[in-house]
């Protein structure tokens, strides 16, 4: 069965696909976390770019920073996380989050 061909559900044609969103989490037909996992990390990068000025270039404590980060970021990262597998969260984090975590790093210590 290929992407854009049909299959009968309860007397219904539904149409197959490479990938849908299901209660806000990508699923792929490849069976792989990969494309939700770079969907939430690019989220995270947006949420963290909003408090950019604001928040990691101020004033504010450094553990305020990281209850912040805690409460804002962690939750947009992890949502849906149950379901990935450990190989390809590892695989992603090494090659997307990581400097994403450095430079969170970098930013704190600049406060």
């Amino acid at each position: 069965m290929h992407p854009g061909s049909f299959v009968p559900v309860a007397g219904d044609n539904v149409e197959i696909v490479e990938s849908f969103t299901y209660l806000g989490v990508e699923i792929h037909n490849t069976v792989s976390s990969e494309h939700d996992i770079r969907k939430r990390i690019t989220i995270a990068r947006n949420c963290i770019a909003s408090l950019d000025r604001n928040i990691w270039h101020s004033s504010v404590s450094l553990p305020t920073k990281l209850r912040l980060y805690r409460v804002f970021i962690l939750p947009v990262i992890l949502y849906g996380a149950e379901t990935w597998t450990c190989h390809t969260w590892l695989r992603t984090v090494e090659s997307d989050l990581a400097p994403l975590s450095v430079g969170l790093a970098t930013t704190n210590c600049r406060a």
